[in-house]
């Protein structure tokens, strides 16, 4: 598996499949057997949690009796999100030095946590304060989004999240894909054409730059503007199914960019 840099913020598209939360378990294994200890949110049952990880050759009790991997289930993870703020990442903040402490870490901590019990304004919020808040400690944070749920959220909810990570988790054995804007741009132009036909995207992204005032750069940077004003010239179901086409765009230009690329490649 591919090594990355001691602080980490990446995005994990998850699956209907039977098998969508092996490679988290995967990524788990690999952390405990180097002693790096481990957050693990991205599921409801922490009982059932216990089990799987069991199966995948993770002696899950006895890490956890040891202090370095803690299982928060969906109702405490509920809970401590519900307590954050637009201000404060507080409740995990606390959460990550208490397990740091705990585990007496000298080593990177790896979190992977669900983001479907967050409410839409505090999840983009949690994801812009993340590399502020824990940037000074060696972290791997691992943000799972299920694609069904993605494609329920707003356009600019899926851009500001795109926005927020540079790399893309994915692959029965995890590889790290780099994510930059250009590919969200060129990846919203294609839902766009899909939607209204074949260079409607040239025209849409010229309106916004003649009447807007904002070219490629600025759609991405400021993705709430963008899509208040998609709205107002496409209508709120063209936008809304532009966005679903957008989630279901990133998921196969992902599979498409796996099966072609070497264990060592960059995607740029």
């Amino acid at each position: 598996m591919k090594r990355v840099c001691a602080h980490v913020h990446s995005l994990c598209l998850i699956t209907d499949s039977e098998s969508r939360y092996e490679m988290l378990y995967l990524k788990v294994k690999e952390s405990l057997s180097k002693d790096h200890p481990v957050i693990y949110a991205a599921e409801a049952d922490a009982n059932s949690v216990i089990r799987k990880m069991v199966n995948a050759g993770i002696e899950a009790e006895n890490f956890i009796e040891k202090g370095i991997l803690k299982i928060i289930d969906a109702q405490t993870a509920k809970q401590l999100k519900a307590q954050i703020n637009l201000e404060s990442m507080d409740p995990w903040y606390q959460t990550i030095c208490k397990t740091i402490k705990q585990a007496k870490a000298k080593n990177r901590l790896l979190i992977i946590c669900r983001t479907e019990d967050f409410e839409q304004a505090k999840l983009l919020k949690f994801e812009e304060m993340v590399d502020r808040g824990i940037a000074s400690l060696p972290i791997e944070l691992i943000c799972c989004y299920p694609t069904k749920w993605l494609t329920k959220l707003d356009l600019s909810s899926i851009i500001g999240i795109l926005n927020a990570h540079t790399l893309f988790l994915y692959g029965e054995k995890p590889q790290y894909l780099e994510w930059h804007r250009h590919r969200t741009e060129e990846l919203l132009k294609s839902a766009i054409e899909a939607v209204l036909g074949n260079e409607t995207s040239k025209l849409i992204f010229k309106t916004f730059k003649l009447v807007y005032k904002m070219d490629e750069q600025s759609i991405i940077s400021n993705p709430i503007q963008f899509e208040d004003r998609l709205k107002r010239l496409l209508g709120s179901q063209q936008a809304k199914i532009i966005s679903e086409l957008l989630v279901r765009q990133i998921e196969k230009t992902i599979k498409t960019m796996m099966a072609v690329r070497g264990e060592d490649q960059k995607w740029m």
